[in-house]
């Protein structure tokens, strides 16, 4: 094989490589676990996002009050509707603040496999801390899993906001 020929043979190994390795990579994460930071989320989304940088159909969760910092987006076209799903080992217990850009309710759950503790979400909510469970613990740095409801009518306990 020639110097040249050993190039490019090893240079097509390195992209095949590297493409395997993504493909690994997405598919070990959760696949309602996509999160960029607030302010690319905003801007990749600016057309169809909600002032706070959510983007349509999407149901977000925010690592510090007032829709700032890591915006974990669930969107409601590439998750499972109508079960519960586990936010990810990285988003689980982060949420600070919330935003439901959907038109109908997303429920969250304190704990996954849900359990009494869950709400429904019909809007946003800039500050966790001043909501609670049923149970009375705070809302806030709590949430593992949410549900993607498909239809207008659901029984809810605790709604927020």
């Amino acid at each position: 094989m020639s110097r040249s020929s050993f190039r490019r043979a090893a240079l097509a190994g390195a992209c095949s490589l590297a493409l395997l390795g993504a493909g690994i990579g997405l598919s070990a994460a959760p696949a309602s676990a996509a999160h960029v930071p607030h302010a690319a989320q905003a801007g990749s989304q600016a057309s169809d996002a909600d002032s706070h940088g959510c983007g349509s159909h999407t149901w977000c969760m925010y690592t510090l009050p007032g829709y700032m910092g890591v915006q974990y987006s669930y969107n409601y076209n590439d998750n499972p509707h109508n079960t519960w799903l586990y936010v990810g080992n990285a988003a689980n217990d982060a949420a600070v603040a919330i935003d439901n850009n959907r038109a109908w309710i997303t429920s969250v759950a304190k704990n996954s496999p849900a359990n009494a503790q869950w709400a429904c979400d019909e809007g946003a909510v800039s500050d966790l801390s001043g909501y609670s469970w049923p149970n009375g613990t705070t809302a806030d740095h709590s949430i593992s899993a949410i549900f993607f409801t498909t239809g207008g009518s659901q029984l809810c306990g605790e709604t927020w906001p």
